[in-house]
């Protein structure tokens, strides 16, 4: 879902139904390197995921 997400916002997705829109668009693209299993998740999905997130700890995860 990171992958996801980072990859849509970098392509001018902006919000969750944008990226999730954007997912679909290159659902084979990422299946190409991704195990989606369920496919691409839901605008709901990835709000709910990343609102788990701790910003702090996502931010020194990702710049490492």
């Amino acid at each position: 879902m990171v992958v996801i997400a980072i990859s849509a916002i970098i392509c001018g997705s902006d919000g969750w139904e944008d990226i999730a829109f954007f997912g679909q668009c290159k659902k084979t693209w990422f299946e190409s390197f991704l195990d989606l299993p369920h496919g691409i998740p839901s605008h709901d999905t990835f709000g709910r995921v990343f609102a788990k997130l701790k910003p702090d700890s996502f931010e020194a995860c990702f710049h490492q």
